[in-house]
């Protein structure tokens, strides 16, 4: 969701200290594939865990968010202290919107975990492609080329194969409301992306800025939302009981904050293609992963369907470069 202005400080000291271009790709490949799977690894395994014989399963999807954005902050923050960046002058206002939806976004993809498995919600969330074209579409009335029509039916069918299949484990099927929560994410993710490029078009907030804004509202927006529900003193009183889940929430959260930081690092040093193409396949891993560690032995046409989906991914990203290149 963040765009890159400029490189991080941290991974940016490595790169000069490292004279070597596949030297520098292979640091930012396992740098982005550990943080995110560990990511991955943490957030299935915080709402799949009973951290206790009694205990229920956690179902505090908007204390999760809270922490993620609060710990992104403080690390943005950091980074702005340890390296300044040009004072902005952004408005804090402007950044409501952004952060309202980005905060949403990650909310209902969370929340989706109490309905669905985690390759599902991995499997549902690596494809925006879809609502962006929907949206398109049906607001904005604009026209695809056919090639853009053929990935996305590829990524539907895909899904559709994927999420009414009955895994081997459980012979069930997702939950409706679960897809409806990814759905929904995947909608409001296509909502920040614009909104942020407005900020940075018209503003030029360094990433980091950005980064930091973005999260200062998020955090505010989800405690607001917290003291509200009535969820603050749960979550709480939930960590307390069961100290082991924080110690999970605060590593979830920082293996997020470092990810963005390879992002940046990768799109910086090698361009937006080879970072696109590291990130779908790292979720491609993280699908497989999540099978193999917490145990979901998908059926034949649940792979099948995995497969279609990156397939139409791979497709797309592609071919959106040649066509970029061919503008050149």
């Amino acid at each position: 969701l963040i765009v890159i202005e400029q490189s991080t400080w941290g991974s940016e000291l490595i790169f000069k200290m490292i004279n070597n271009t596949l030297a520098n790709l292979l640091f930012a490949v396992l740098g982005i594939y550990a943080s995110y799977m560990l990511y991955g690894y943490y957030q299935e395994k915080i709402y799949s865990t009973k951290y206790g014989d009694d205990a229920p399963l956690f179902a505090f999807g908007l204390f999760l968010v809270f922490v993620q954005c609060a710990i992104n902050c403080a690390w943005a923050g950091l980074l702005l202290l340890v390296n300044p960046s040009p004072k902005h002058e952004t408005p804090h206002v402007t950044f409501m919107g952004a952060s309202f939806t980005y905060l949403f976004a990650m909310l209902s993809s969370n929340s989706a975990l109490e309905y669905v498995s985690y390759p599902t919600q991995a499997l549902a969330k690596s494809c925006k492609i879809v609502p962006v074209m929907l949206m398109g579409v049906l607001i904005h009335r604009k026209k695809y080329a056919a090639r853009e029509y053929l990935c996305v039916l590829l990524i539907t069918i895909g899904i559709a194969m994927f999420n009414l299949a009955k895994s081997k484990e459980t012979q069930t099927v997702s939950h409706p409301f679960g897809l409806l929560l990814l759905f929904i994410s995947l909608v409001l993710d296509g909502l920040t992306g614009p909104q942020q490029d407005g900020i940075i078009s018209k503003y030029k907030p360094t990433t980091h800025q950005l980064m930091f804004n973005t999260n200062l509202w998020a955090t505010m927006f989800a405690l607001i939302g917290l003291l509200m529900v009535g969820e603050f003193p749960q979550a709480l009183e939930f960590c307390t009981k069961y100290p082991a889940v924080l110690y999970d929430i605060l590593l979830f959260a920082a293996c997020s904050a470092v990810g963005q930081n390879f992002i940046f690092f990768c799109v910086r040093h090698f361009g937006a293609l080879v970072c696109a193409v590291v990130t779908t396949t790292r979720k491609f891993f993280t699908v497989l992963g999540s099978v193999f560690i917490f145990n979901h032995p998908l059926s034949m046409q649940q792979w099948l369907g995995v497969g279609l989906v990156f397939a139409g991914l791979t497709w797309d990203m592609f071919a959106k470069s040649n066509n970029k290149k061919q503008k050149k």
